[in-house]
């Protein structure tokens, strides 16, 4: 047999063999444990909260109400895994014009890739500082590009610019790309569950390598002007915030996923992060978290 001792070496593999394996399923992290897998013993009130609509079946529990008849069920909302621009707002994609690139690797190469380039681009014009670091000690275009977005097709460190995902129009195999991610749909396996206390929230029933894509935070879109009036009527605990691409926000109260059920606590344990073909906020986990943990974000 072939040792492959890294993910580097891994990733080399796939490549070669043009296997349908993708990166993302191999874990080199020690902390991680593959064949931890959480069963919850409280009652199952739904299979599948996101109704077909997400990759991986997203269960609701409840521990906590053991008394039959008082098993408190989540409050009514409407489920999305995309935005929904409500009346007065027009969003712009730009698709015509979007940049796209002619990778037939597997964008590999992110010197010669232009997605790639285009991410490097927006971290340079917001002034990001790990960029300005390595360009200070001299780092070539192609070593500030290795430490900038995804790495084997993880986040491990936050892109304050926005990455800019490859997109339909580019050349590049949706599959085997290196820049395409959010896209590509959760691969986590999320169960919502009641809390003591704190209604309710995210968990994961698996170990989750640092990096992993968690959600999209996605729900009604508004106009800075109706965000402002909704924050006055509801609060604005729950709106994000999106005018690095567009005059607009984002409120999830009323129409959500699973990203925008994650809690606000002290110790964070996602990262969230701008990303692009449509401009959209997104979770990835900040540190390992284990099997059972609840999913809290950096607020």
């Amino acid at each position: 047999g072939r040792k492959l001792l890294t993910q580097t070496q891994v990733d080399n593999y796939l490549h070669e063999t043009k296997s349908k394996l993708t990166i993302e399923l191999f874990v080199y992290d020690s902390k991680v444990n593959v064949k931890q897998h959480y069963c919850p013993d409280g009652k199952i009130i739904n299979s599948d909260i996101s109704s077909g609509q997400e990759n991986i079946p997203i269960s609701v529990v409840n521990e906590i109400d053991k008394e039959p008849g008082k098993i408190e069920e989540p409050s009514t909302f409407t489920y999305r895994v995309e935005r929904t621009p409500v009346a007065g707002v027009n969003m712009v994609t730009n698709e015509p014009t979007m940049t796209c690139c002619t990778c037939t690797d597997g964008c590999r190469n992110r010197v010669q890739c232009a997605c790639w380039l285009r991410t490097l681009k927006y971290a340079e014009l917001i002034g990001d500082e790990r960029v300005k670091a390595m360009k200070a000690k001299h780092k070539s275009q192609s070593e500030i590009l290795h430490q900038l977005g995804y790495r084997f097709r993880r986040l491990h460190k936050n892109v304050p610019g926005g990455i800019y995902e490859c997109n339909s129009r580019c050349s590049c195999n949706k599959q085997t790309c290196s820049n395409r991610v959010v896209q590509n749909g959760i691969i986590a396996q999320l169960q919502l569950f009641k809390t003591v206390g704190r209604g309710w929230g995210v968990r994961t029933l698996h170990d989750l390598p640092i990096g992993t894509f968690i959600s999209i935070y996605s729900g009604e879109i508004f106009t800075s002007e109706q965000a402002d009036e909704r924050g006055k009527l509801l609060g604005d605990e729950y709106q994000a915030d999106l005018d690095f691409f567009e005059n607009i926000n984002n409120d999830s109260e009323e129409e959500q996923n699973g990203g925008n059920l994650e809690q606000d606590d002290e110790e964070d344990r996602s990262d969230t992060s701008p990303s692009s073909t449509e401009s959209a906020i997104v979770f990835f986990t900040a540190s390992v978290i284990l099997s059972f943990e609840a999913l809290n974000y950096i607020g």
